[in-house]
């Protein structure tokens, strides 16, 4: 019993270290007999379990997955198209606004969008925040009714889309999450079955 407690470091890791040679394990009934090499399980051989009601589902799911990649690359194209209608709308009529209104770039007495009267005793980041401001403001450029009607039809066609895709999205979870509830019962069920009768 003493002997027991009197245990080294170098006798703890002998005890629990890494064994080198597999005859010092004590083998199992089960080990006798040659267990044959099983092959991987095919792609199809994951859906054993999956009934016809769950082959429609799992087919219905890939065709609403299928149709949601087309949607989100629809919403990709049309917002492509949106903001080319507004950078062509913005290019064109500014252009035109400029030829027109020369008086605009003219240089004359210096003036401030901010509302700061500029005079010589102001200090000088004050000047240079009014200049910047007025170098980058654009005049107000007037909305067209033929680009207002151009920019809603993507628009509206954005919502539709993008609601379709939140539908589709929502039936693809849905569909997939029940296959899968169905076929993990039967497994479950197999599974059980298969101990009872090994128990008997």
């Amino acid at each position: 019993m003493a002997n027991m407690y009197d245990m080294n470091g170098l006798s703890i890791i002998r005890c629990f270290g890494v064994r080198e040679k597999r005859g010092e394990y004590s083998k199992l009934h089960e080990d006798d007999t040659i267990t044959p090499k099983r092959s991987s399980v095919g792609f199809f051989e994951l859906f054993r379990y999956a009934d016809r009601i769950d082959r429609i589902l799992i087919f219905v799911g890939i065709c609403c997955g299928i149709i949601d990649a087309c949607c989100f690359t629809g919403i990709f194209i049309l917002f492509g198209q949106l903001t080319g209608t507004f950078i062509e709308h913005t290019f064109s009529d500014s252009c035109s606004v400029k030829k027109q209104n020369l008086s605009i770039f003219d240089i004359g007495e210096p003036q401030c969008q901010l509302g700061i009267n500029l005079v010589s005793t102001n200090s000088a980041h004050i000047q240079k925040l009014c200049s910047n401001m007025s170098q980058l403001s654009t005049p107000n450029l007037p909305l067209t009714p033929a680009f207002r009607m151009q920019a809603m039809t993507h628009i509206y066609w954005l919502l539709g889309i993008c609601t379709i895709e939140f539908i589709f999205v929502f039936m693809e979870y849905l569909i997939f999450s029940t296959t899968a509830h169905r076929q993990i019962s039967r497994m479950g069920v197999h599974l059980l079955d298969s101990l009872i009768h090994r128990v008997c």
